[in-house]
């Protein structure tokens, strides 16, 4: 059975890299990036974040032996259907987390290369964490845990004491399932968890921007901005109704704050589980021209314009990174 299996993952991926071959070929290749922190750190499950040294040794590799595109150039390719020049990179950031401007963009400016931020709207300007990072502060991070945790979300009770190994797994089987949760429902699982463990303060290194800091980012050069819903669910998991109103809200908060026209979206995760069809269509009738989702491979100029394919940065040295990048391509 191993063999079998073998020999079709090994058929899988010859097919996947003769289509990127011929694919390259006709229409060009251009690798989406996708950041989400840019910070030192000294706790990061999730691997969101790549420390400021790391990022500019990164960006400054790519602007040496790549192409990085605008982000007008990169929309205008794929919305004409216009070859891109082998090796073209784009970069982007999903969140909206303070660091981007505090410590991304400074880089980025000084560089002279731009990005894409997909901006995430509902915790802007307070001082909530992402629903992740909460659960994060609060199962793994949290020296006071008052008791024995029992929580029950849809539908699966899970249980643990307050030791140190069970509360990491009660951490690792409550990721997926707050993840499949609408946001109203996840916000109750986490109140009530919140109540069993004790509570715990929001962290200042892991906040979003404020309104201020939004607009002063569309005010820099090297920025563009583009939406990612209200309360970052996985909008597959949601009416329509609630899909329209996720996406629509948050375009609608950010052209209200900065003036700037939103044509630019990403789906929250991003996985094709995470949207579908008619998340698309969604995006399509709320006048969204190119929208990104996050499954790794490279971007032809014959993309579908509605689920743009991403390659995930974590924080990687130089070499690693280097070694990646050129993975991406080949």
């Amino acid at each position: 059975m191993q063999l079998i299996w073998n020999t079709k993952h090994k058929a899988a991926s010859l097919a996947k890299n003769f289509r990127k071959q011929l694919e390259t070929r006709m229409y060009g290749s251009c690798a989406v990036l996708l950041y989400h922190r840019v910070a030192d750190y000294l706790h990061d499950p999730q691997q969101l974040c790549v420390r400021p040294e790391n990022f500019e040794k990164q960006i400054n590799f790519l602007r040496e032996n790549y192409t990085i595109l605008s982000i007008e150039e990169w929309k205008y390719n794929i919305l004409n259907h216009k070859k891109f020049k082998n090796g073209s990179i784009v970069i982007t950031f999903d969140d909206g987390y303070e660091d981007n401007i505090l410590n991304a963009v400074p880089i980025l400016e000084r560089l002279n290369v731009e990005a894409l931020f997909y901006i995430c709207t509902g915790n802007i300007g307070t001082p909530d964490e992402f629903w992740w990072d909460e659960l994060e502060r609060m199962l793994l991070l949290n020296p006071n845990v008052r008791s024995e945790i029992k929580i029950k979300v849809k539908g699966i009770t899970l249980a643990s004491t307050t030791d140190g190994r069970q509360r990491e797994l009660i951490y690792s089987d409550l990721l997926p399932l707050l993840r499949s949760s609408a946001p109203e429902e996840r916000k109750a699982s986490l109140r009530e968890l919140s109540e069993q463990v004790g509570k715990t303060e929001p962290r200042v290194s892991h906040r979003s921007m404020n309104w201020n800091q939004v607009k002063q980012l569309t005010a820099s050069k090297i920025a563009t901005l583009g939406a990612h819903t209200h309360n970052h669910p996985s909008l597959a998991v949601l009416s329509h109704d609630e899909q329209r109103s996720e996406i629509e809200q948050s375009v609608q908060l950010l052209e209200a704050n900065t003036g700037k026209f939103i044509d630019h979206f990403s789906y929250p995760f991003g996985t094709k589980l995470d949207y579908t069809s008619k998340t698309m269509k969604l995006c399509k009738e709320l006048g969204l021209n190119l929208v990104a989702a996050n499954y790794p491979y490279i971007t032809p100029s014959r993309t579908d314009p509605f689920q743009v394919p991403r390659y995930l940065v974590r924080d990687w040295d130089l070499w690693q990174f280097t070694s990646e990048v050129k993975r991406f391509f080949n």
